[in-house]
C-alpha cells in the first residue's frame, strides 16, 4: 500500500514539475523572440526561464490548493 502510494506520488510530482519547466521554457522563448511582436515580448522582454517558472508556480500552487472550483463555474459558459 505505502509503496504504491509513494511511487504514485513520485510520478505525479515528476510530471507536474516537468510541466512547470515546459511552461517556463515556452514563455521564455516567446519573451526572448526578437523577430516576433507578441504580447510577452512587448510587456516582458527578455525574462529568464527561471523567472517564468517561479511566477508560474506562484500562480499554479494556490490554484491546486483550492478545495472547490465553484468559483470558476462562470468560465464553463464560455465553452
Amino acid at each position: 500500500g505505502r509503496l504504491v502510494f509513494g511511487l504514485t506520488l513520485g510520478a505525479s510530482l515528476g510530471v507536474c514539475s516537468s510541466y512547470l519547466v515546459f511552461i517556463g521554457q515556452t514563455l521564455a522563448s516567446l519573451s526572448c523572440d526578437a523577430n516576433s511582436v507578441n504580447i510577452l515580448r512587448v510587456y516582458f522582454p527578455d525574462v529568464s526561464v527561471v523567472t517564468w517558472e517561479v511566477w508560474s508556480a506562484a500562480i499554479l500552487i494556490p490554484l491546486c490548493l483550492l478545495r472547490s472550483y465553484k468559483i470558476f463555474a462562470f468560465t464553463s459558459a464560455l465553452g
